[in-house]
């Protein structure tokens, strides 16, 4: 207990020159500095002590916490907020540690790195295995600083601009040789209809399609047997493979084996493509943790096992760890085995691998460690622990399934199903067929459009409006190329939120860029200027696109036709009518693409009867979208409005005879076909009208409304103002008169509406308490 106040005592004491340090530091950070140092060379030789100072220091803190990993050398060269990123992440962990090291000191716990394998593993006394997090220290996620596939020993190239080509340099197991799949891709040509052609981008195929699709799983597969049990948990230990010699016997082990168990481990923020971080294998006696980042050119010979047919391979969900490993080592899988499609066909209430795990092997793992960084090396023992329950039990799963599956007459659609996955080809975007796009519910021409336009689909999910197209455009088109030359993610690079709310506010300084409201990553803060003139240029070309489209509109001239009495009142029949043309022309300019990718996520193609374009209000800073059905709307009822207030003006009627002076016009030459109508025949009147064709909107007035006021009322003699006073003084004090000779109701008290006078009401007595607040008065 005295220990612990005098850890109180000394924090009272460290806390307020903590704050007499951080208070100078946050004022110092808004100065310039820059500019005191070149004014003063004693200023200037202070600020560098200074820094080599605090470089020192950081220096230290940096070795003190990466004592069991790769140093870390800091440079006065390397930029501010490199450092203190670096800074801010070892004084996390150090802070982290102490306070796991004060947690186990008061509960009298000493952390002990052999037997951290055996604390982690727990069995309860209702029969599960559990993964337990164990303490702290095991339970830390920790973050790789640098890039491991830097060290590689080979350029990453991220461009893309051919297809992808099969890594593998042999094709064990083959049918077909592997030069048959290497040959030069050329586009492919099918007919889907009589009208439609389909275009398939030019590709390499895949190298195992042919043995994946027709050659025969094992005849034990096909077999109902006796699960066998795995190993016992806390009897087993995984083997580290990371050399050529320790990947080649395991290879040869596993050769012999009737069917493994497959796991991968993957990392997608800190690369362009992906990264598969960490291969897991089991077969009935032993797991193995295969490390790609040491062994990135060699586990192709893993296709000496995978591609064997005689040996079953059992994922779970493997659509996309066929992707990975084909696109990382060239490595392939025959005779699949994928026991999501076997939840799928059993139809199991969940089909995730923690729900098949504790419902056959009574095995309770953690999802801690699903979104863990796997490059991170060495991996924590509990790491590798999570890593190897993925596959250490997954083949004891197997044989139960494939007894029920058998049983209930399923096994050949989970076959198909898995065959189906494990013939995947991996593909760049620019270079996917489009029948993949098809396949999920799109059409043909909704994928070919997409993929000339691949930014629409991430524009409707994110709510941005057509209008802002082309500054969404090139922030898409710029971050896909600043992650490819940086070999990082788009996300890390830009977040999409991030990007929307550059599209939407479109930032065209400094200034502005700064103060969005999602955080800016360091790489879009390096290239501040550059993003700044990027969407003043994307701004530039859509006001000039905008321009060339309206200015391309064709409008027919106007017919001109004689009156003598046109103002802005009066619209010709002729004009009005070319309002449904203009309409529909300006639609169909202002119509990008047959796609309205605004009206939701899933994108469809549209007639020309909906063609999209928006408007934008800025003064209640919302967009609103418009289809060519609402003109038709509008322009109905504009037709049923004018309709109504037809008004055929004769040309004998002249401005004296309606009461308004109007400006004099100039007579223009007499028109062919007589005007002159007669306003006594109204049908007359009516066949002149559509000849002369002239209609107004709205009923002119007879007469001025003010000179129309003065008309009606009568004249007031001021000369007489007391006498009207006093008149109505008069008629006010005959009123009351009148109300005074009116006699009083008599009281009844018999009678039935009357209760008779009423006494005074007692005054409620307040009643105090607790509850006198809520008390309701009666």
């Amino acid at each position: 207990m005295p220990q612990h106040n005098q850890s109180h005592i000394s924090l009272e004491t460290v806390a307020p020159k903590l704050a007499n340090v951080i208070r100078p530091a946050a004022g110092l950070a808004a100065k310039d500095v820059k500019f005191y140092k070149a004014l003063d060379p004693q200023v200037s030789s202070s600020a560098d002590a200074s820094s080599g100072l605090i470089l020192e220091l950081a220096q230290r803190l940096v070795d003190l916490s990466t004592a069991d990993k790769e140093s870390v050398t800091l440079s006065a060269d390397a930029e501010i907020l490199d450092l203190t990123r670096l800074v801010g992440d070892v004084l996390d962990d150090l802070v982290e540690k102490t306070d796991i090291a004060l947690d186990d000191f008061e509960k009298g716990k000493v952390y002990d790195a052999a037997d951290e394998a055996k604390d982690n593993e727990t069995e309860s006394e209702d029969g599960f295995t559990y993964l337990d997090p164990g303490n702290a220290q095991a339970n830390k996620l920790t973050r790789r600083r640098d890039k491991p596939q830097e060290q590689f020993g080979f350029e990453i190239d991220n461009s893309e601009e051919t297809p992808f080509r099969p890594l593998l340099p042999t094709k064990p197991h083959a049918i077909h040789p592997l030069n048959t799949a290497l040959v030069d891709p050329e586009y492919v040509f099918s007919e889907v209809s009589q009208s439609e052609i389909l275009v398939t981008p030019q590709h390499y195929e895949q190298p195992y399609a042919f043995e994946i699709m027709n050659q025969e799983y094992p005849e034990a597969i096909l077999r109902k047997s006796v699960p066998i049990d795995a190993k016992p948990w806390a009897e087993t230990t995984a083997i580290w493979v990371d050399t050529p010699e320790l990947l080649r016997q395991m290879v040869d082990t596993l050769k012999n084996e009737a069917a493994i168990a497959v796991d991968l481990e993957h990392h997608d923020f800190r690369t362009y493509r992906g990264l598969t971080c960490l291969i897991q294998i089991s077969n009935r006696d032993q797991d193995w943790l295969i490390d790609p980042l040491a062994l990135w050119r060699e586990l192709h010979i893993l296709n000496e096992v995978t591609a064997d047919p005689k040996i079953v391979k059992v994922f779970h969900g493997a659509f996309m760890d066929t992707h990975w490993l084909q696109r990382d080592f060239g490595v392939y899988v025959v005779s699949m085995f994928d026991t999501y499609h076997a939840c799928v066909a059993l139809g199991f209430p969940q089909r995730g691998l923690s729900y098949l795990l504790e419902r056959f092997a009574k095995f309770r793992t953690s999802k801690v460690y699903q979104r863990a960084d796997w490059r991170l090396r060495p991996l924590t023992d509990i790491m590798k622990e999570y890593a190897r329950s993925d596959t250490h039990f997954l083949l004891y799963v197997y044989d139960n399934l494939r007894n029920m599956l058998l049983e209930n007459g399923k096994m050949s659609e989970v076959l198909a199903a898995s065959r189906k996955v494990a013939a995947q080809r991996f593909e760049y975007p620019d270079f996917k067929p489009l029948e993949l796009s098809a396949g999920n519910g799109f059409s043909y021409d909704t994928a070919a459009q997409y993929r000339e336009r691949p930014w629409g689909g991430q524009m409707g999910r994110l709510g941005v409006p057509r209008a802002k197209e082309e500054v969404f455009k090139s922030l898409y088109q710029w971050r896909k190329s600043v992650a490819q030359q940086n070999d990082e993610s788009v996300a890390f690079v830009m977040s999409s939120a991030l990007l929307a709310e550059l599209a939407l506010k479109a930032p065209t300084t400094l200034t502005e860029l700064r103060s969005v409201n999602q955080k800016i990553p360091d790489l879009v803060l390096s290239r501040e200027q550059e993003v700044v003139d990027l969407i003043n240029d994307a701004l530039a070309r859509s006001d000039l696109e905008d321009m060339e489209k309206l200015g391309s509109v064709e409008f027919e001239e106007p017919v001109e036709t004689h009156t003598e009495n046109t103002t802005g009142n009066f619209v010709e029949l002729k004009d009005a009518g070319e309002i449904e043309s203009v309409f529909l022309k300006l639609a169909q300019k202002l119509e990008y693409a047959k796609t309205d990718a605004i009206m939701g996520a899933r994108p469809r193609i549209l007639g020309a009867e909906k063609a999209t374009f928006a408007v934008e209000y800025p003064q209640r800073g919302k967009v609103v979208t418009h289809t060519v059905e609402d003109l038709d709307g509008r322009k109905e009822f504009l037709a049923k409005e004018l309709d109504n207030e037809v008004v055929v003006v004769p040309e004998q009627t002249t401005a004296e005879e309606t009461g308004s002076v109007e400006p004099q016009i100039p007579a223009e030459e007499p028109s062919a076909a007589p005007s002159s109508v007669s306003s006594s025949d109204p049908l007359e009147a009516k066949t002149a009208a559509e000849k002369d064709e002239i209609i107004t909107l709205r009923k002119k007035r007879e007469q001025p409304f003010r000179e129309r006021k003065e008309a009606d009322t009568e004249a007031v003699d001021y000369s007489k103002f007391d006498k009207i006073i006093l008149d109505s003084e008069g008629k006010r004090e005959r009123s009351r008169k009148k109300d005074k000779t009116k006699p009083k109701p008599i009281f009844d008290p018999y009678s039935a509406s009357s209760e008779g006078p009423q006494g005074a009401k007692k005054k409620d007595r307040f009643i105090g308490g607790k509850s006198s607040t809520y008390k309701a008065k009666r």
